[in-house]
C-alpha cells in the first residue's frame, strides 16, 4: 500500500483503505466507512467468535410446558447501567421460538436503535435459573475461566463498537440487525483476570458514584413541587378510586351550551379546581398573564431542508429534560412568520395518543440566535409584564396542572388550542414573590444540573483509566 496513489481530482477526503486481514466477511464498501481502533500494545486481541459462545443453545428439556421461567422482553433492558429493570413469569408453552439464555449470559440487542442506544445486559438472577425473551437479542456466553462476562458487557458497550456495528446491519429497512458475522469476528484485546477483575471493578465503582450523583439531583428536582405548592398554600388533593368517587352526576344547566362528555366533569377535576381556589393568593386566568396563546405552524413537507439553514424550527421533540434544546431544531428553506423568544413556554396541543396532550411542557431559556419559528403541534405561552415566565412554567409543570390542560382536549386525534386553555384559573403571587419563587427554583434547578454533569465525568474519567489500562498505556493501579 505504500506506492499507493489516487488518480488527479479525487477528493482523499472520500476515499479509504481497508486491509485484507481486516474484511469481517463483507465486500461492501460502506461496512467498513467508520474505521474500528481499539488495539492495545500491551495484550493479546481476539476474535469474540474464539472467547466467547455467540447464541449458544441451551437445553430447557427438564422443564415441561407448565413450568414457569423469567421472561425478559428487550424494552426493559436499562440501556445505562446495563440491567433488566422487570422480569415478567412466563410458561415455558407462551414462550416458543423465543431466545433462551441462562444466568450470567450477556444480552445484546442486535436491532436499531436499541443497539444504537446501548440496550446490553448481563443476566443476574432467573427464576429456576432460566430464562427466555426477545429474540433481537445476541446471546453471549464466555467459554471459560479467561474471560469475565462483566468485562465483554464493558467493551461492547463502548461507542466505537457500536459506532461501526451500524455498518453491518441487514434485512428489511424497517427491521435493521447487526449482522452475526460483524459479533463474530469483532476482535477485542484480553487483559489478564487479574486485569479484567480491576477493570469490572472500576466500572461498577464508577457507576455506583455515578448513580449516587443522580440521586441526589433527582431528589433536588423532586422537591420544587412542593416547594412551590407550599409557597403557593396549595395542598394536592388525595386519591380516592372508590365507586362512589366514581360516579356523579352534573346539573343540565351546567352543560347547556358547554360540553357534554362526562370526562369533563368528572369529581377529580373539581377536586383540583377546589384545591386551587384555596390558595393563599388570588386567581386569574391563563389569558390574562399571556400577550401569546397560540399554535405553531407547521410546514409544507417541502418546505423542509435536509441541511441546515437560518430558519431552524422547534418541532416537538426539540427538547432535553425540561427545556428547548435548539441544537435539536429541523430546518425551513425560507424564514417562518412566528418567531419564538427566551421565556416562551411550549405546550404539546396534539398527540394520537390523548394522555399526552398538554403534558408536555418545555421552557425555553435561551434567546435563538437567529430567528427560530415552532411548529403547529405545540401551543406558545409567551407572559405579558404581570407574570415570571419561569414562575409559570414551574407552575403549568405540576401533575394538577398538567390535568387540567390535558382535560380541555378535544377531537378524534385529540388537540387542545390556546383558547380552550385561556380561561383555567392560576394562583399569581405579586410580581416580586414571582421573582422569589422562580430564583429558588432556578438554583436548584442549577444544583441538580451541577450534580448531573459530576455524574456524567465521574463515570467519563472512570472510562477513559479502563481504556488506557486495556491499551497499555498506564500501569494498573
Amino acid at each position: 500500500m505504500a506506492g499507493f496513489e489516487l488518480s488527479a481530482g479525487v477528493n482523499a477526503d472520500n476515499v479509504f483503505l481497508v486491509s485484507f486481514q481486516n474484511l469481517i466477511q463483507r465486500w461492501d464498501a460502506t461496512a467498513y466507512r467508520t474505521a474500528f481502533k481499539f488495539t492495545s500494545n500491551k495484550y493479546a486481541s481476539f476474535k469474540l467468535s474464539e472467547i466467547a459462545h455467540i447464541n449458544p443453545s441451551v437445553n430447557f428439556n427438564k422443564l415441561d410446558d407448565n413450568d414457569e421461567i423469567s421472561f425478559v422482553p428487550m424494552e426493559v433492558v436499562d440501556e445505562i447501567n446495563g440491567h433488566i429493570k422487570e422480569q415478567r413469569t412466563k410458561k415455558i408453552a407462551e414462550t416458543k421460538g423465543f431466545t433462551r439464555f441462562e444466568e450470567n449470559d450477556l444480552l445484546w440487542a442486535k436491532i436499531t436503535p436499541c443497539m444504537q442506544n446501548g440496550k446490553s445486559a448481563v443476566v443476574r438472577k432467573l427464576k429456576n435459573g432460566k430464562g427466555c425473551g426477545s429474540t433481537e437479542f445476541f446471546i453471549i456466553r464466555p467459554k471459560n475461566e479467561s474471560c469475565l462476562v462483566d468485562y465483554l458487557h464493558f467493551l461492547l458497550r463502548d461507542a466505537r463498537i457500536l459506532d461501526v456495528a451500524q455498518n453491518f446491519f441487514g434485512g428489511s429497512a424497517g427491521q435493521q440487525r447487526v449482522a452475526v458475522d460483524f459479533i463474530k469476528n469483532l476482535k477485542i484485546p484480553l487483559p489478564t483476570i487479574e486485569v479484567q477483575n480491576k477493570i469490572v471493578d472500576k466500572q461498577n465503582f464508577a457507576i455506583l458514584e455515578k448513580k449516587q450523583k443522580e440521586q441526589q439531583a433527582q431528589a433536588l428536582l423532586d422537591s420544587i413541587d412542593g416547594y412551590l405548592l407550599n409557597e403557593l398554600g396549595i395542598t394536592l388533593p388525595e386519591q380516592d378510586n372508590r365507586l362512589e368517587k366514581r360516579m356523579f352526576t352534573v346539573p343540565f344547566s351546567e352543560v347547556t351550551g358547554q360540553r357534554v362528555d362526562p370526562d369533563y366533569y368528572k369529581l377529580s377535576y373539581q377536586e383540583i379546581i377546589s384545591q386551587v381556589e384555596k390558595s393563599k393568593f388570588s386567581l386569574i386566568t391563563l389569558g390574562e398573564v399571556a400577550n401569546l396563546l397560540a399554535s405553531g405552524k407547521t410546514p409544507a413537507s417541502f418546505e423542509y431542508s435536509e441541511i441546515p439553514t437560518d430558519y431552524p424550527i422547534i418541532k416537538v421533540g426539540s427538547y432535553t429534560q425540561n427545556f428547548i434544546n435548539l441544537e435539536k431544531t429541523d430546518f425551513t428553506i425560507e424564514p417562518q412568520r412566528l418567531v419564538a423568544h427566551k421565556g416562551d413556554i411550549f405546550i404539546l396541543s396534539a398527540a394520537h395518543q390523548p394522555e399526552y396532550v398538554g403534558r408536555h411542557i418545555k421552557y425555553l431559556d435561551n434567546e435563538p440566535e437567529v430567528d427560530t419559528s415552532y411548529v403547529g403541534e405545540l401551543i406558545c405561552v409567551r407572559t405579558n409584564e404581570h407574570c415570571n415566565s419561569m414562575f409559570l412554567f414551574s407552575l403549568l409543570i405540576l401533575d394538577m396542572f398538567k390535568v387540567l390542560i390535558n382535560r380541555e382536549k378535544t377531537g378524534q386525534t385529540s388537540h387542545v388550542y390556546g383558547k380552550d386553555i385561556k380561561s383555567i384559573k392560576i394562583p399569581l403571587p405579586p410580581l416580586s414573590k414571582q421573582t422569589e419563587i422562580a430564583t429558588h427554583i432556578t438554583q436548584i434547578r442549577a444544583q441538580a444540573k451541577q450534580l448531573q454533569a459530576e455524574a456524567a465525568k465521574l463515570l467519563a474519567a472512570a472510562k477513559a483509566e479502563i481504556e488506557r489500562m486495556i491499551l497499555g498505556e498506564v500501569k494498573q493501579t
